[in-house]
């Protein structure tokens, strides 16, 4: 069971680093209280309505097999943006448009634009904000002087636990409000997920149609219609957490290899992210909780023949309490599951 938790968590860290899902549609409260404290951070807040700008930044983040790294053209205007995919990569051809409303993206080799919830977290922060495990120190924010990013002056922000433990940087232009690099570093201050713009320009002219895909003849899918087909493609009956869990889906995917299959469901819950598992494998609960860490934590259990993985950001007691609200899921296509 060694592979099976290895893919676990490379894909619900990954999920949780990226993008995945965004904590919170609104501003957090861990940027409303670090931005009372920090005037460069508050920049970012104050002008996240109006900042405006065309760039190029490169993503780099670990996976099981080491680094990835991968290039985005990006067009924001206050809360909305638009990714494009350049070059040959397995996300080219792909576009991400956040609208203000939903956060669509046009996938070309399925014909499709999937319908999710917006990230608003995204859009300031670049990647999905920072969360600690309830009762863990919030850190304290240090600002020095930053390096040229893309040719912008920058002001550096260092994020520390009590301990003196980094937990990630950002370059902040401060005329602009604007973060150019951001570096998430794990329990041993190693850098896991980074980004940095290599090219920006300031208030461009946008075209009209910047924060629209236009794309004739392609279906949009909504997450429940995802979570009916990939149930069906891995022939699972679907389970989610109900709506008395207070969690908003956030996305579905699924894993279907020789060696085992799983349900993938991304949520965001009041404490933070969320990653639900659901496989026919049997799991190593002791194992999957090493390989978390200080970071992370895990709960497994099994019922029905079926196995269930909560992994996240929250406690271990949150965990346990959202896994009651595991229930079958009730779908609109292609059958109503009873």
């Amino acid at each position: 069971m060694n592979l099976l938790s290895r893919c676990l968590i490379s894909a619900a860290l990954l999920a949780v680093a990226l993008s995945a899902s965004a904590q919170r549609t609104g501003r957090s409260r861990q940027g409303s209280s670090d931005r009372q404290r920090n005037p460069v951070l508050s920049t970012v807040f104050q002008k996240a309505d109006s900042v405006k700008y065309v760039g190029t930044r490169k993503i780099t983040f670990m996976t099981g097999r080491g680094h990835r790294s991968i290039t985005e053209k990006v067009m924001r205007h206050g809360w909305k943006m638009r990714i494009e995919y350049p070059g040959e990569t397995g996300f080219s051809g792909q576009v991400i448009v956040e609208n203000g409303e939903h956060r669509l993206r046009f996938l070309p080799s399925r014909k499709e634009i999937r319908q999710l919830p917006p990230r608003r977290d995204e859009i300031l922060f670049g990647l999905s904000g920072v969360t600690r495990t309830p009762g863990q120190e919030r850190p304290t924010v240090h600002t020095a002087k930053g390096t040229v990013i893309a040719g912008v002056p920058t002001k550096l922000l260092v994020f520390k636990t009590k301990a003196g433990r980094v937990e990630q940087r950002m370059w902040v232009s401060e005329k602009h409000g604007a973060i150019l690099k951001r570096e998430v570093l794990d329990h041993d201050e190693e850098v896991s997920t980074k980004f940095e713009f290599i090219s920006i320009r300031f208030n461009p002219e946008l075209p009209k149609n910047t924060f629209k895909i236009d794309a004739p003849g392609v279906k949009t899918v909504t997450l429940d219609e995802m979570l009916a087909r990939e149930s069906k493609a891995l022939k699972m009956t679907p389970y989610r957490l109900s709506d008395d869990a207070k969690c908003r889906l956030l996305n579905v995917s699924g894993i279907n290899s020789e060696r085992f299959k799983a349900l993938v469901q991304s949520y965001s819950c009041r404490g933070g992210r969320v990653s639900l598992y659901q496989l026919a494998a049997d799991v190593n609960p002791e194992r999957l909780d090493r390989m978390a860490g200080d970071r992370y934590r895990t709960h497994a259990w099994k019922s029905r023949g079926v196995s269930f993985v909560l992994i996240g950001s929250v406690s271990t007691d949150e965990l346990k309490s959202l896994a009651k609200h595991v229930k079958v899921g009730h779908l609109p296509h292609p059958e109503p599951q009873r």
